[in-house]
This record gives C-alpha cells, structure tokens and sequence, in this order.
C-alpha cells in the first residue's frame, strides 16, 4: 500500500490509497525535491505504457529516495499524457524579449579569445572546452579564478583590465561580432507579427550598448535599436541580475504587457530561472557554451532561433 512509502524518511500522505491522486503526490513532491527527476518519471510511463509505480520508479532511479515495501506492486492508471507540441503550433503572446549575450550575438566566443590570450601572455593556453565553466560568472569572478587556477604572477584586478581591454577592442569593431544563426530571420518574423520587441542583458550598459550597436545594428534597416526594441536593459539597470526576475519584470512593464503575456529566449540556466521566475515562457536555445547546463525549467529547447519562427 502506498501509504507505507517514505521520501527521505518522511511519510508520504496517501489519498485513500487511491493510486492516481497518490502519485499525482508523489510527483509534486518529486518536482519540490529533485526538479527534473519527476518528468522523466512521467515520460517513461507515458512512453512505456506502464501502470506499474515500482517499475518506473526503478528504471528512474527513484527506488534509491524512496522506500518502498518489497511486496508493493502498486499501479496507477495515468491521466493520458499531454501531447507534445507540434512545431508549427502558434502561442498568443503580445511580448519577445530577448537575452543577448549567446542569443542574438555570439560574443561567448569573443569572451574566450580574449580570455585566452590574457592567459597566453603568461604562457598558459586553454581549450574553448575549458572556458565552458566560466560561462555564466562574473567576468570578475572569473579573473580572480584564472590567477589562482594557473598560478598567475598578476593581481585579478591586473587580469580583468587585460581582459577586459582586449574584450571591448574586439567589440569595437563589427566584423569581429556574429549574429547566432536564425536571429535576422526570427526577429523579421515577429516585426511583421507586430510583437512588442526587448532585449534584457546582464551585461553592464556600456558594454551592452557597444555590441548591439556594432553587432546587430549594422544588420537591421533602421538608425537605432529604439526603433525596433521597445525596451532596453542591461545588468547596470537593476539592482539584482539574472536568475533574478527584476530585469524581464521590468522590460514587461515598459512594453506595457503582463508577464504571463511575455515570450523570452535564452541561452543560459541562470537566464531561464530569470524568465520563469518572472513567470513568462522561457524559449531556450543553448549554444556551445551553454550546452552542459540544465535547461530543463524551459517551457521549450530549440536548436536554434529559426526553430521559433512556427510557434509565433
């Protein structure tokens, strides 16, 4: 009986040991403990077939958190599963708001060049491999790591002005900065579909500005980025960043929507709890850089931005 099951030594609540509402339970509770480990509990009954709790528990690793009596061989009948959406089925929103940095242009790139040959004036070289778990910190963060990682003979202030030098120098210049593939097209779909358009970034605000007016503006057929984005805003604009929901709450409320209203696309973890948080549907579309980080909050992972292009 279902009533006799314990999750990390507490009881689970039975509901008349009436085995639907009780693993409707048991996968809530799932959801609050172990995040994703509760989806790939339903989708495997959803693909398999199975009434059999103990089997999908087992086959998902579940039998390790929960104690079940040897003898249970509990079923349930699930409700039927929810159908995938089709990719050329097309959401209500009134809102896109994007994230920058790995989304629209591809400065994760620019970040490590010039991160490595900061490191390579002192003889160290770095695969881009390497960089990958830097992405998503504080670039100061990041230079105090690096100095102590490889032995440095510099300060991390001293690191992060190199770096920072080399980084903006590269910015500078609009041939150095590539648009990630499928943005022109995906954001000339949704001007045509009349969204109310924004772009939130941590980036600090002179940095941002820099790279959206030489690496995107060049691209479109207008003089500023106003003109096509209604609301701008950079980590220097709030008080907390990403996964903080401020930045997207704040872009909602100058395009004049509800946040439920809100599409975001993203490329990193802390960028999707940001837009979830903000309780907005959160498009992911991790790059290289991003691709070992967990994207499972995500309403939806694409590939890349074109793949949006059908469902707005």
């Amino acid at each position: 009986p279902t009533s006799s099951w314990t999750a990390e030594g507490i009881p689970l609540r039975s509901f008349n040991d009436d085995p639907i509402h009780t693993m409707d339970f048991i996968v809530f509770s799932i959801t609050q403990i172990y995040g994703n480990i509760a989806i790939r509990a339903t989708a495997l009954t959803d693909q398999l077939g199975t009434t059999d709790i103990s089997f999908v528990f087992k086959n998902c690793g579940l039998n390790q958190i929960f104690r079940m009596p040897s003898s249970s061989h509990a079923s349930f009948n699930p409700a039927p599963a929810k159908a995938p959406m089709s990719p050329s089925t097309h959401i209500q929103f009134a809102a896109v708001i994007f994230d920058m940095d790995g989304l629209i242009v591809d400065t994760e790139h620019i970040y490590y060049r010039t991160y490595n040959q900061t490191l390579n004036d002192h003889g160290v070289d770095v695969l881009r491999e390497a960089y990958v778990r830097c992405v998503g910190h504080p670039v100061e963060e990041n230079s105090a790591d690096a100095v102590e990682r490889y032995k440095l003979p510099i300060s991390p202030a001293q690191f992060l002005a190199t770096w920072m030098a080399r980084f903006e120098s590269a910015i500078a210049d609009p041939a150095q900065i590539d648009l990630m593939p499928g943005f022109l097209d995906l954001l000339s779909h949704l001007r045509q579909k009349k969204y109310r358009l924004g772009i939130a970034s941590s980036t600090p605000r002179h940095r941002m500005q820099t790279t959206l007016t030489n690496g995107v503006l060049p691209h479109l057929d207008v003089t500023t980025l106003t003109d096509i984005f209604g609301a701008i805003f950079s980590g220097s604009d709030v008080t907390s960043t990403k996964p903080d929901p401020e930045i997207y709450l704040k872009a909602a409320a100058t395009l004049t929507v509800e946040p439920n209203q809100c599409a975001v696309f993203e490329d990193s973890a802390a960028g999707v709890q940001s837009g979830k948080a903000a309780r907005m549907t959160v498009f992911a579309v991790p790059n290289f850089f991003t691709a070992h980080q967990d994207h499972t909050r995500a309403d939806h992972i694409l590939k890349n931005l074109s793949e949006a292009i059908a469902r707005l």
